[in-house]
């Protein structure tokens, strides 16, 4: 055995007088390659790993399109009318399936949780290998227009809402007003496909008859990005032709000539696991590109301490070389150390990765797909005991590669004095300008993503969200409602909120951080038509959002109650129908009426989108979501709203109730974890080069302690001595500096496009501010061992002890 025990054995009890130097090099080998792990294993998953399916190479999701030269660009929805008439007409799979998401109130829970709904066709779950613990799948009773009311319910709700119970086939839900019944549980094991939103278990899936859009199988111009189209087989060529024509001459012959000539429809087959997976691809080299260069920096620090060591164990070598021991012994006597704190670093490398898969599995669950799979597994073991060793045969085989074995006796005979372990001079250059460039490098980089990603979340967004809370209501008894019972409800409720002290105002408005449709409207004097996004309020909206009025007025109390055609409209919108923005009393068209511009608000910036919106407000109050603006110390809990609801209509049901503020974090959820790895990664790569810039200069510092010595004896001040060696390895960072710049250059050039934005000041200051911060830790790096020598007695720096 190259690494036999009793070998082994020996290396330990060398080590255990040198706990600082074994535990310094297990810590950061550990994390650094714990860390590298993670990634690799994460890119695994996401990259290369097949879905958990029968045959996932044969499963695609079918993207519908809706794209336009103007305004908007392109919308991926479908209209729930196209998606119907693809599932009923499609040839070209062997099997089909009509997936949608939502969410449904447990209505007879006291709390009236809302629980996560999946709807679907039968033909879903065999092609997704679906099996049940208990109970059966969808089948034809459970086709389209069947109407049943069965449930499939998950593992976990069926463990969390029914305990397990083994008689859960006799329970129902009621859910929404609907009674369903309990017919499968679906087993542990299964994973659904993340579609429409990552990191959200569906907890009950009910036909697709019961999805909340079929109320529009008939309607060609409402569009919805919480249904979709999955398809099994081998499509052959042209798929995506035949499907575009399939539903497109179908939507053009079912909407107006004048929608019809301004979009275009299209749709295109991907692989189920294209869709999932998405552009995760640039986040995962984002993450291995930083790690990489954090664990060569590490690596570069374990040449220096084990070469260091090497210089320790000369006289042990010099020894062994004397009575006979060869090269490949002395080798072996390295690799024995080098092997051992390698194999103990696996441990802490593992209980990293696990650390990692922890943290990606509760902070990227809705920003990365599939971190449900994602844990310590056969690849990870393999990954970590492959790079260990080779890193163990690394560092003793450059270790051995500073012994001179031919003058191991010499240094004998001469008590440690002699140079067959010696670093040149130009190594320990090398050393720090590949420390300097790879450091410089990774600041830069992820200085660039930090500020990128702070500048997104701080932006100024011209609403003030603080203190906005979102309530949707749901109506259990699933009746129409008149008018005049609407408008009551909206008025008693209202009045009961505004009655409360922590309330300020009430608005029965979508959120702006809600999705709203888009509408094509015309402008009267020009006749060009835009597509802007269309909000329904009431009076109370702008006051409750504290979304600034520019000019002429928000809309008022008689407009919403009398629905009169005033409308308010960003500054974005009132720029592109007049360029000095002068908009009040201009003609809107919006279908067959004709609406009058009563202001113009300041735009909103919401997360997500692609530029500022055109947007238009239109006074038509919502039903279903009302925003509360609460009172500075103001407290108001779900179960208090559900018990006001309930003392004004027991029909209806508080479904959500969130603050404006998560919202926005949930949107927003890229940006931060960005910028928190952006940030751990900067002080990492600071962290680490520093410990390895101050390993280098101690032990070039240690090297030339006679030299030192000799230069005090003959008058030179600490000082001196400090900026020689500093001017002497400035030199060094400098062409690291030089070597990062010229990869800097070449990222610049190759992602222009996305950071010549706010690469200005900003690539200055970072240019200063990197250049400073290297210098500072070089400066310090030298200072701190050169202290530790220049204040000493200089008979000491002069005698034979190196």
């Amino acid at each position: 055995m190259i690494l036999s025990i009793k070998r082994l054995k020996n290396a330990w009890n060398a080590l255990k007088n040198k706990p600082f130097y074994a535990l310094s090099i297990i810590s950061t080998m550990g994390v650094s390659l714990g860390a590298l792990i993670c990634v690799l294993t994460l890119s695994y998953e996401l990259l290369f790993k097949p879905l958990p399916y029968p045959e996932p190479d044969k499963i695609y999701q079918v993207v519908h399109r809706l794209s336009s030269d103007k305004d908007t660009g392109e919308y991926i929805a479908y209209t729930y009318a196209g998606l119907m008439y693809l599932y009923e007409n499609q040839t070209d799979y062997d099997q089909g399936a009509m997936i949608g998401q939502g969410r449904a109130i447990l209505s007879l829970h006291p709390s009236q949780p809302s629980l996560v709904t999946g709807y679907a066709t039968p033909e879903l779950f065999p092609i997704l290998g679906a099996e049940t613990v208990s109970g059966r799948l969808f089948n034809n009773n459970e086709e389209v227009d069947s109407h049943n009311p069965v449930a499939l319910i998950s593992y976990n709700t069926w463990q969390n809402e029914f305990d397990g119970a083994s008689d859960v086939l006799d329970q129902t839900l009621f859910l929404n007003g609907v009674n369903f019944r309990i017919v499968g549980v679906l087993k542990d094991n299964f994973v659904e496909p993340e579609l429409f939103q990552r990191g959200t278990e569906t907890d009950v899936w009910l036909p697709w008859d019961y999805n909340p859009h079929s109320d529009l199988r008939n309607n060609w111009r409402s569009i919805r990005g919480t249904i979709s189209y999955i398809g099994k087989g081998n499509p052959g060529h042209d798929i995506n032709d035949r499907l575009t024509s399939l539903v497109a001459d179908k939507w053009m012959e079912s909407v107006p000539i004048r929608i019809a000539n301004d979009w275009r429809v299209s749709l295109t087959s991907v692989s189920l696991k294209e869709a999932i997976v998405g552009g995760s691809s640039g986040t995962i080299m984002l993450f291995l590109l930083g790690v990489t260069g954090v664990l060569l920096i590490v690596v570069i620090n374990l040449v220096n301490i084990f070469i260091s060591r090497t210089s320790e164990l000369e006289k042990q070598l010099a020894i062994r070389a004397a009575v006979g021991a060869s090269p490949k012994d002395l080798f072996q006597l390295l690799l024995n150390e080098s092997g051992l704190l390698m194999g103990i670093s696996i441990i802490v490398c593992l209980l990293i990765a696990s650390f990692g898969f922890g943290f990606l599995k509760t902070e990227m669950a809705t920003y990365l797909p599939r971190m449900g799979e994602l844990s310590v597994n056969l690849l990870s073991l393999l990954l970590a005991f492959v790079f260990s060793a080779i890193f163990a045969f690394f560092f003793a085989w450059l270790s051995s590669k500073f012994v001179d074995y031919d003058n191991l006796k010499l240094s004998l005979e001469s008590s440690g004095k002699g140079t067959s372990v010696q670093v040149s001079p130009i190594v320990r250059k090398t050393l720090i300008g590949v420390q300097v460039g790879v450091v410089v490098s990774l600041i830069f980089v992820n200085s660039i993503l930090l500020y990128k990603a702070m500048q997104e979340v701080f932006e100024n967004r011209g609403i003030k969200f603080e203190r906005l809370h979102r309530i949707e209501l749901s109506d259990l008894s699933q009746t129409d409602w008149s008018i005049e019972g609407i408008d009551s409800f909206r008025r008693q409720l209202s009045e009961k909120l505004t009655d409360l002290s922590e309330v300020e105002h009430v608005s029965y408005s979508a959120t702006p951080l809600d999705v709203h449709g888009y509408r094509r409207v015309i402008d009267v004097s020009s006749q060009e038509f835009f597509t802007p996004e269309v909000i329904g309020i009431d009076d109370q909206y702008f006051t409750t959002i504290n979304q600034e009025l520019l000019t002429g007025e928000v809309l008022s109390k008689d407009d919403y109650l009398q629905q009169n055609n005033y409308v308010v409209i960003n500054d974005v919108f009132a720029e592109r129908l007049a360029s000095d923005g002068d908009v009040i009393g201009r003609q809107i068209s919006l279908g067959s009426e004709i609406y009058l511009v009563k202001g113009v608000v300041k735009k909103a910036s919401i997360p997500g989108d692609y530029e500022f919106v055109l947007r238009m407000y239109l006074p038509n109050p919502d039903f279903d979501v009302l925003m509360v603006s609460m009172s500075e110390d103001g407290l108001l809990t779900k179960e208090k709203i559900i018990d006001i609801v309930k003392g004004i209509d027991s029909r209806i049901s508080v479904s959500e109730w969130n603050s404006l503020r998560n919202i926005e974090r949930e949107l927003l959820a890229p940006q931060y974890v960005t910028a928190s790895m952006s940030a751990f990664l900067v002080v990492l790569s600071v962290v680490i080069g520093a410990v390895g810039l101050y390993g280098v200069m101690a032990y070039s510092t240690q090297v030339r302690r006679g030299e030192i010595g000799t230069r005090m004896a003959v008058g030179a001040s600490p000082r001196e001595i400090f900026f020689l060696f500093l001017k002497e390895y400035s030199d060094s960072a400098y062409n690291g500096i030089l070597t990062a710049a010229f990869v800097i250059s070449m990222l610049m050039i190759l992602y222009s496009e996305k950071i010549d934005e706010y690469l200005d000041t900003y690539l200055l200051g970072l240019s200063v501010g990197a250049f400073s911060l290297v210098m500072a830790m070089l400066g310090t790096a030298t200072l701190i061992p050169l202290s530790r020598l220049t204040f000493k007695p200089i008979v000491g720096l002069l005698s034979s002890k190196e």
